[in-house]
């Protein structure tokens, strides 16, 4: 825990800053209403921020920030969290999305 006063801004932390581009990208081409400025504050909670000393760049790092509570929700409709969860065990890249009606 840092003193108060010291905590990273968003702007000075690498990780949070490319995340945010990459859930950014994603929300934009799926059609979900999220505000950016909500995603910075998300991003910088300590719940995001201790995935980032596990992400392997492989995908599965993305996966354990939307699978959070705060995104799931908004992004559940359109990912399909159980099958990207099985893809995630066997290194396959993609984000397996639902059928729109």
């Amino acid at each position: 825990m840092q003193p108060v006063g010291t905590e990273k801004s968003f702007s000075s932390d690498e990780w949070a800053r490319q995340s945010y581009n990459y859930i950014k990208a994603l929300k934009n081409i799926l059609g979900i209403h999220l505000n950016s400025y909500l995603l910075k504050k998300l991003l910088m909670r300590p719940a995001f921020q201790s995935l980032k000393f596990g992400a392997t760049g492989d995908g599965r790092a993305l996966f354990r920030m939307l699978s959070q509570p705060a995104l799931k929700r908004k992004f559940e409709g359109a990912i399909d969290f159980d099958q990207w969860a099985k893809s995630c065990d066997f290194k396959q890249q993609y984000i397996p999305l639902r059928e729109r009606d």
